[in-house]
């Protein structure tokens, strides 16, 4: 009968062993830390320089009003991932 554990070494001896074993492992996690900062620039959203202002002086008005007494406060909705109105 075959031992598994005897065989496992030997294959490992003669395949590179460890090493080998750790190398393929390092160069596959590279690829896909590459592939996925390539994605990530791919479909990072383009937002004008602009637009950040807007953005600004919309959440600044939103902080404001919600501010004032008896508002409604936003909060997540996560079942939807939408904002709900809560009193």
């Amino acid at each position: 009968m075959l031992d598994y554990d005897d065989e496992a070494r030997h294959y490992d001896a003669t395949w590179g062993g460890e090493p080998r074993a750790r190398a393929a492992a390092d160069a596959v996690e590279r690829d896909i830390a590459q592939v996925t900062a390539d994605l990530r620039r791919a479909y990072t959203p383009r937002v004008p320089d602009r637009s950040a202002r807007v953005l600004d002086r919309v959440a600044e008005v939103h902080r404001r009003l919600s501010a004032l007494p008896g508002q409604d406060t936003a909060r997540p909705d996560p079942r939807y991932r939408l904002v709900a109105l809560t009193s």
